[in-house]
């Protein structure tokens, strides 16, 4: 769920590292499943948005979803 304001930051910034973790591994799932959805030239783009902009674990599941639809070519 999106936090609408800075005190909700505050307030993540300050929960404790497995929280964190667990909201990281839900986040990662979701990511999991809307790549998943998308077309070869979708994931295309997010792979190159992510290796722009560093963002490293968007990447590496973006490449993985593509070669995982390229096997089945």
């Amino acid at each position: 769920m999106p936090y609408s304001s800075t005190s909700h930051l505050v307030q993540l910034s300050a929960a404790s590292p497995t929280i964190v973790g667990s909201m990281r591994h839900r986040c990662e799932l979701q990511l999991a499943e809307l790549l998943l959805r998308l077309d070869i030239d979708s994931l295309q783009a997010c792979e190159d948005g992510a290796d722009s902009y560093e963002a490293r674990r968007l990447l590496t599941m973006s490449q993985q979803v593509l070669f995982k639809l390229l096997l089945h070519v």
